[in-house]
């Protein structure tokens, strides 16, 4: 990523700003902490997969019916092809009943070709 300077810092000659430059400093050991995943035990992790039509919306609109639920996924995986997109979105959580809620609902969203699960073993 570069950064573009301001007209005015390119009028005085400096290519960045104090802020700038302070910003593109590393991250410190606490923010290296909080950016290590999660490990969730597969038992307990659910796979949403989605194959739709080339859409811009298809996959936020997914994302929404998933924060409906007060959910955020723990993954999201994304492929586009010349006619389809793929995608899979990991899940914590997620009783059986509420799952095939979710699918449905996200089934019946324009341009979906496909949902399915891949689950866990839900008792």
């Amino acid at each position: 990523m570069s950064v573009v300077p301001s007209t005015r810092a390119a009028a005085r000659g400096s290519s960045l700003s104090a802020s700038t430059a302070r910003a593109a400093q590393p991250l410190g050991k606490a923010a290296a902490r909080a950016a290590t995943p999660l490990k969730v035990p597969r038992a307990a992790l659910a796979r949403l997969c989605v194959t739709a039509n080339i859409c811009p919306q298809v996959l936020l609109r997914t994302l929404g019916l998933i924060a409906q639920r007060d959910i955020i996924p723990l993954g999201i995986a994304f492929e586009r092809g010349p006619r389809r997109l793929r995608y899979l979105i990991d899940i914590e959580g997620l009783s059986p009943h509420h799952a095939d809620i979710l699918a449905s609902k996200v089934s019946a969203l324009v341009r979906v070709r496909s949902v399915r699960w891949v689950r866990p073993r839900w008792h």
